[in-house]
């Protein structure tokens, strides 16, 4: 190899190695705040179980009455069935589809009873395992 072919290897190596830094730094810096707008964020913090459905989707039982569908950019799978302590936006108006249950009861002649659920939502900032 000649200097000119050992020179230009070593700079595109250089020029590889500063774009997988910028990448490296940007992907660090990213948040997982949903909401970007130069007020506060009023945040709040819940302990509860998290609970998984079918579907894929990650909901905090706090007790009987009280749950929040999880919405977060982190995988969640982790937390399903432990306690844990979150740290969230509560958002107050869901737009979307409703939830809703269904159950078959033989004795009304195949009538299907539905129940529409709607959780609040609550946008997970934080969220860790709780000594509960």
């Amino acid at each position: 190899m000649n200097k000119a072919t050992k020179m230009r290897t070593i700079l595109i190596t250089i020029y590889v190695l500063i774009v997988l830094g910028f990448s490296a730094s940007v992907k660090a810096a990213q948040t997982i705040y949903p909401i970007q707008y130069g007020g506060q964020v009023k945040t709040s913090t819940y302990v509860g179980e998290v609970a998984m459905t079918v579907d894929n989707q990650f909901f905090l039982i706090i007790d009987d009455n009280t749950y929040f569908q999880l919405e977060s950019q982190a995988d969640l799978s982790d937390y399903n069935g432990k306690f844990v302590q979150v740290v969230g936006y509560e958002l107050k108006h869901k737009v979307g589809p409703v939830y809703t249950l269904q159950a078959l009861d033989p004795l009304l002649n195949d009538v299907v009873v539905e129940n529409k659920i709607v959780a609040p939502v609550l946008i997970v900032f934080d969220i860790s395992e709780s000594l509960q």
